[in-house]
């Protein structure tokens, strides 16, 4: 033949993986590359770290970076494992195991303490970070969980799922507080902004739902919807943090 391959980059983000940015940083990202966790460098195109299980054959489904922190990150798997690595030294740090089926979220609490997951089998399990073992497991979606995050000081949980339902879990009781029905299709993703006074939910049509969220009273009130121009699923929301850019 006339040419040869010299060099490739291989798998460079895995559709079954979202993408994260480096906390602090405007040119690193993390994503899931098949069985690889790589942190790669947008303005330079290289890969400058690749973290990987040799025990592990399953596919990163799933990243969440960790609040404060630079170093740490936590991958969820297809076969519903959890492993929190530190990105700097390429250390595996914890091996999670709880979950029948794919991890498909992952959030952490503010001071990094505590973890929540969310995966096909429709399970809930919030996680202490310290002593490296399941708090408890919430049971009450009818589908795969989609998006996840802590509330009201970590006294309660938001999720969403596939079941077009959105509900808040009291964590002291571990059980649904509030349910809500708003979307006529799977809701994929759920921003939260910092004062946790709205929600924004987003599912496989062209509406971006706004809600008034009361944490501490475990409310949700319908506000409107924004028009989105995309047919395509919406894979993330996020709120600008400035204070110039608060939704009011």
């Amino acid at each position: 033949p006339r040419y040869a391959e010299e060099q490739s980059f291989g798998v460079i983000a895995s559709p079954s993986s979202n993408i994260s940015a480096v906390l602090g940083s405007s040119s690193l990202v993390i994503c899931g590359a098949l069985e690889d966790v790589i942190v790669w460098n947008v303005k330079t195109g290289r890969a400058l770290k690749r973290l990987r299980d040799q025990d592990c054959g399953s596919i990163v489904t799933c990243i969440a970076t960790q609040p404060q922190s630079k170093e740490r990150i936590v991958a969820g798997y297809a076969d519903g494992s959890i492993r929190i690595w530190n990105v700097t030294s390429g250390q595996l740090i914890v091996k999670l195991h709880g979950h029948k089926k794919s991890v498909t979220c992952l959030s952490f609490n503010a001071n990094a303490s505590q973890l929540v997951s969310g995966a096909d089998d429709t399970d809930i399990i919030v996680w202490d970070i310290v002593s490296q073992r399941g708090r408890f497991r919430l049971r009450g979606h009818k589908d795969a969980v989609t998006a996840c995050a802590f509330l009201d000081q970590d006294r309660k949980l938001i999720t969403s799922s596939k079941d077009t339902l959105i509900k808040i879990w009291d964590l002291e009781t571990q059980h649904a507080v509030t349910t809500c029905v708003g979307h006529r299709s799977e809701i994929w993703t759920i921003a939260v902004n910092r004062d946790e006074t709205r929600v924004v939910t987003a599912s496989s049509d062209r509406q971006l739902r706004v809600w008034a969220l009361s944490s501490s009273d475990a409310t949700l009130t319908y506000m409107g919807s924004i028009k989105r121009q995309s047919t395509a699923r919406s894979c993330l929301l996020a709120f600008n943090t400035t204070e110039l850019a608060r939704l009011a």
